[in-house]
C-alpha cells in the first residue's frame, strides 16, 4: 500500500471518529476519491465474560470484587477463605481410607484400643500393625464414619487426628478436582499502570505487581462443551503456538512423539483440525488430562481478552471513503463510512482492519 504521508500530503482528511494514532492506519487514492482505513477507541465496549457465551467468567479475591462467594465455591473454600472440609464427607470412601490409615499409626488411637480391647501382649510391629487396622475398620464400621450412628456414643470426631485427616483428603481431593469446579484454573494478577490476567505462572512474574492465584476462571455451560469436545483430541496431544516469518502461527504435538509437528498452520482451529484427524488413529490416551488442557486453553484466552477490556484495548475498525472536492486547496468530503466495533486487543483489530481495508480497496478499483 501507498505511504499515507504522501497521499495526504496536500489533501484535509478529517476522519468522522477518534483515530488511534498509535496503530498502524492505511490509505490510498483511486481516481479522485481517497479510502481510508484506521482504528477508533471504542468508548463503550460490552464485558466479554458477561455478554457472550462460551467465554466463562473470572472471579477475583481483589477487596472490591462482589464475587468472593463464587471464587470460593470454585476453589472449594468456606467463607473464611480456609479449606471447607465439609465437601470431603462428601467423599466417604477417600475419608475412610485415609482414617483408618492415621488411626493404625496414631498413639491416641491405639490408646483407645488398649482401653476397649485385647492388644497382643508379644505381638511383634506388623502383627500389632495389623490389629490397629482392624480395629479402626472395625470402629469405622460400627460407628458410621464420616455418616456417624449418634446412638453410638464413640465417633471418628472423638479423636484430635480426624481434623488432620480431613485437611489432607481436601489436599487430595482438591488436587484430583474432585472438590471445587472441575474445569476451574487458577489466574494470577499483574496490577501496575494497568492490569494482566493470566493462566498462574504464564504471565508477568513481579514480586512487587503480581498477586499469584489471585482469580479463578470458570466454564460457563457453552465453554463446558467446548472443553468435553476439546478433551476427546487433547487426550492425545496439543496444539502448539509458535511464531513462523515473524507472524503467529500454529502446528501440534502427539503425546507419543517428541517433537511438534512439522506442519504449520495460519489458524489455530486448523491445527486443531489436523490434531483431531491424527489422533484418531491412536488409542486410550488419559481424558483428564486432556481435559485439563482444553479448560487451560479456554482460561488463557478468556484471560487475554478481559485484560484487553480492564485496558481500554477494545477497537473499532473504520473504513471511510473520501471524495476530493478541490485538488488546489486539498478539499475533501467524507462520502462514505463503514463501522464495525467491539475488536479486542491491538494486533487483532490490526489484522481485521488490513483485511477489510484491501476487500474495500478492491471493490473501490473495480467500481472506477
Amino acid at each position: 500500500m501507498s505511504n499515507p504521508a504522501a497521499i495526504t500530503q496536500n489533501l484535509d482528511i478529517v476522519e468522522s471518529y477518534e483515530k488511534a494514532d498509535f496503530a498502524d492506519s492505511y490509505q490510498e487514492r483511486v481516481g479522485n476519491k481517497v479510502l481510508a482505513g484506521y482504528l477508533s477507541p471504542d468508548a463503550m465496549p460490552s464485558n466479554p465474560l458477561e455478554d457472550s457465551d462460551g467465554i466463562g467468567s473470572i472471579f477475583s479475591a481483589h477487596r472490591h470484587s462482589s464475587s468472593f462467594d463464587e471464587m470460593q465455591n470454585a476453589l472449594a473454600l468456606d467463607r473464611d477463605w480456609s479449606p471447607d472440609l465439609e465437601l470431603v464427607d462428601e467423599h466417604p470412601t477417600y475419608v475412610r481410607d485415609a482414617w483408618v490409615r492415621a488411626a493404625t499409626d496414631s498413639f491416641e488411637f491405639q490408646q483407645w484400643c488398649q482401653e476397649h480391647g485385647r492388644v497382643p501382649k508379644y505381638a511383634d510391629s506388623v502383627e500389632l500393625a495389623a490389629y490397629y487396622k482392624r480395629k479402626a475398620e472395625r470402629f469405622w464400621r460400627e460407628t458410621g464414619g464420616v455418616e456417624s450412628n449418634y446412638h453410638h456414643k464413640e465417633t471418628i470426631e472423638g479423636f484430635d487426628f480426624t481434623d488432620d485427616v480431613r485437611e489432607e483428603v481436601w489436599k487430595e481431593l482438591f488436587g484430583l478436582y474432585l472438590i471445587g469446579n472441575p474445569d476451574r484454573v487458577s489466574l494470577d494478577v499483574y496490577q501496575h499502570s494497568g492490569t494482566a490476567y493470566s493462566v498462574s505462572g504464564e504471565g508477568m512474574q513481579c514480586n512487587w505487581d503480581t498477586s499469584s492465584g489471585a482469580a479463578v476462571w470458570v466454564p460457563d455451560d457453552c465453554a463446558r462443551e467446548e472443553i468435553t469436545r476439546r478433551a476427546e483430541v487433547y487426550k492425545h496431544g496439543e496444539v502448539v503456538p509458535g511464531i513462523r516469518r515473524g507472524l503467529p502461527a500454529f502446528s501440534f504435538k502427539l503425546d507419543c512423539s517428541p517433537k511438534v509437528s512439522g506442519f504449520w498452520y495460519k489458524h489455530w482451529f486448523e491445527a486443531f483440525s489436523a490434531l483431531a484427524k491424527t489422533s484418531k488413529l491412536k488409542k486410550n490416551g488419559n481424558l483428564n488430562v486432556g481435559r485439563r488442557r482444553a479448560a487451560i486453553e479456554m482460561a488463557r484466552s478468556a484471560a487475554e481478552l478481559y485484560t484487553d477490556y480492564c485496558n481500554g484495548s477494545v477497537y473499532g475498525v473504520v473504513i471511510e471513503t473520501f471524495e476530493i472536492t478541490d485538488e488546489n486547496i486539498g478539499g475533501t468530503t467524507s462520502i462514505e463510512e463503514d463501522s464495525c466495533w467491539g475488536y479486542y486487543g491491538t494486533s487483532h483489530a490490526e489484522s481485521e482492519l488490513k483485511a477489510l481495508f484491501q476487500e474495500a480497496l478492491k471493490r473501490l478499483e473495480q467500481n472506477a
